[in-house]
């Protein structure tokens, strides 16, 4: 059985899955049909229905996320083993924290978050 389908990337709208004719009888399509509601209206296709829908269900994670599942697994690779009380865990993960804010900060992350008045 394939893995459900996600919705729309860009809409949230549930996707279509349909038989391609651009290929063997069992190429599907997997498309939004929201429209006008979906400016993108993006598709996929895949040999079988199960490729179509993973191809589908394939999304890229924020730069955000990324950063946060980076800092994430340095707090778990600083912490791992080490006999620690909470308290000593928390100034631990917030001086990563800070550290890698300070990274970001060198780039444009914090600039586009921060509003700042003329």
């Amino acid at each position: 059985m394939s893995e459900p389908l996600k919705a729309c990337p860009f809409c949230g709208s549930m996707p279509v899955i349909e038989t391609w004719h651009g290929g063997a009888p069992t190429k599907r399509k997997v498309s939004c049909i929201n429209y006008p509601g979906c400016e993108v209206l993006p598709s996929t296709t895949g040999e079988t229905r199960a490729e179509a829908i993973r191809n589908w269900n394939t999304r890229t994670e924020p730069e955000r996320l990324t950063m946060l599942a980076e800092v994430r697994q340095k707090i778990i690779a600083r912490i791992a083993g080490v006999s620690m009380s909470v308290d000593e865990a928390f100034e631990e993960m917030l001086f990563i924290l800070d550290a890698k804010i300070k990274e970001e900060a060198r780039g444009e992350w914090l600039s586009r978050s921060i509003h700042h008045p003329d």
